[in-house]
């Protein structure tokens, strides 16, 4: 693993220090969380990381965290008081341009180009994003991806500036599907749902299930140089989604693709 680092994210490099700017981001959630109670999870390439490298995969550059919807909520509640004054909280709320229905929390002193979505976001920096988890049916949560995919994400892929009607478009799809559309949805899967299962809220793009029963009772596990909450069955929570998930990957894709640091603050 010491080989793996050394090639792909030695000390010192860009892809090092933006993985600690997001474990110092991880950090401070972890704070909050912990000072009220909040429950969260390490999930997916960084729980990964976490048990196959100790922390963050060699080449990764993103960071994602999960919690249920209610926490979720509660979370968002406490971040305008609690939010240490080097992040802030980004979610539709406090970035029109944002267009998912899950938050992150960003870096300030820092810039990052992750995809062609992000053209239109007021808020650039490193970031770690927070995913809402719900009790819901995979054939809703596909059909409202589905919907996302079509009537908001396509639009946001050219710059507002110059582009009225594309702006118009999005400032009816999203409250059309965030405020009428998903709550809808979210009142018929209550009928016949197995509340054993969750899945990412409405208007997301990850389809593959979560298990409470690999969920909980949580644990913990060392990631980098601390231990952050972790699901109670790693191995079926990651098999579930990898396969086999220490072996490694026959080719890598970045998530992003241009990274600026102030390392003065």
């Amino acid at each position: 693993m010491d080989e793996l680092r050394q090639r792909y994210n030695p000390e010192g490099s860009l892809l090092r220090r933006h993985q600690l700017r997001m474990l110092e981001i991880l950090k401070e959630i972890d704070r909050i969380c912990q000072k009220h109670r909040i429950d969260y999870w390490l999930s997916s390439g960084t729980l990964l990381g976490a048990v196959r490298h100790g922390g963050f995969i060699p080449w990764d550059d993103d960071l994602d965290i999960e919690m249920e919807r209610k926490d979720y909520l509660r979370l968002l509640q406490l971040l305008p008081e609690e939010l240490n004054d080097a992040y802030l909280l980004q979610t539709h709320g406090t970035d029109p341009g944002f267009i998912s229905t899950y938050a992150k929390i960003r870096d300030k002193y820092s810039a990052i180009t992750e995809h062609e979505e992000d053209i239109n976001y007021r808020y650039k920096g490193i970031f770690i994003d927070i995913f809402q988890m719900e009790v819901t049916s995979y054939p809703l949560v596909r059909f409202a991806a589905a919907l996302h995919r079509r009537l908001v994400y396509k639009y946001n892929r050219v710059p507002y500036a110059g582009n009225g009607f594309r702006k118009f478009q999005m400032q009816i799809n999203y409250p059309l599907l965030t405020q009428l559309l998903y709550p809808c949805l979210r009142t018929a899967a209550r009928i016949g749902r197995n509340k054993e299962v969750m899945h990412h809220t409405y208007g997301t793009c990850f389809l593959t299930p979560r298990y409470k029963s690999d969920i909980y009772p949580l644990s913990k596990l060392q990631f980098e140089d601390q231990q952050f909450p972790v699901p109670g069955n790693t191995h079926a929570y990651l098999t579930k989604m990898f396969g086999d998930y220490m072996r490694l990957p026959d080719s890598i894709q970045p998530h992003t693709t241009s990274v600026k640091i102030d390392d003065q603050n």
